[in-house]
């Protein structure tokens, strides 16, 4: 990417608008997440010698660094809540093995939040829709339902790894009873707009259709 450079498309596709259909579809994402991970590392050796070490740590933390950081969010987030508790009403001495696992949990939740928080605040930004930053607050039951997604993604890849949940698509359009605009946000430039519809124009194209029929479609995306 710092050679070739990213495509400044936006994502047309439409945002699931129930949790259950949230659950599905972070569950879906999670399960395609593990299946990766799975494949890369069947061969460690050969993908070492791919890679090199430094860049085999580098995409190690890229991948599943993420998916063991968000599985292991409750305990992180129980751990520093007990941490906090016994620290201000009976607080005692810990072992190195505990202040370890102390400084883990705060770095698992420190980095997800504030990753998770600079992301968020930059693409708010960019829509001109700060305002609406206070939403961040709810940062951590977002990912306390990023956690049961995984671990819903875990089971359903041991028990049923061929089965993948499907999102339904138009579902907000068709209790608005209207279709997508056309108009472009303000921060979108001709420049913008030319190179992104070849890769928006199958979601587009889906997007439209959905909306003539006014019916969920459903998509595995």
């Amino acid at each position: 990417l710092m050679t070739i450079g990213a495509i400044a498309s936006d994502t047309l596709e439409e945002a699931p608008v129930t949790l259950h259909a949230w659950l599905r579809q972070r569950t879906r994402w999670m399960k395609g997440w593990a299946q990766t991970l799975l494949v890369h590392v069947r061969s460690p050796g050969a993908l070492l010698a791919d890679l090199g070490l430094p860049r085999l740590l580098v995409a190690l933390l890229l991948t599943a660094g993420p998916f063991v950081a968000m599985a292991v969010h409750p305990f992180s987030l129980a751990a520093v809540g007990h941490h906090l508790w016994t620290a201000a009403f009976a607080g005692h001495e810990r072992t190195w093995g505990e202040v370890a696992t102390l400084a883990l949990c705060y770095v698992n939740l420190g980095l997800g939040y504030g990753v998770t928080a600079i992301i968020s605040l930059l693409g708010l930004a960019r829509r001109r829709r700060l305002a609406e930053a206070w939403i961040l607050i709810g940062l951590p039951v977002y990912w306390l339902l990023q956690s049961l997604a995984v671990w819903r993604a875990l089971a359903d890849l041991a028990t049923d790894p061929h089965r993948w949940d499907k999102t339904e698509h138009g579902t907000s359009r068709a209790l608005r009873g209207t279709t997508p605009s056309s108009q472009a946000p303000a921060h979108i430039t001709q420049d913008h707009i030319t190179r992104r519809r070849s890769a928006a124009a199958s979601a587009a194209g889906r997007l439209a259709l959905n909306g003539a029929r006014n019916v969920p479609d459903l998509s595995i995306r």
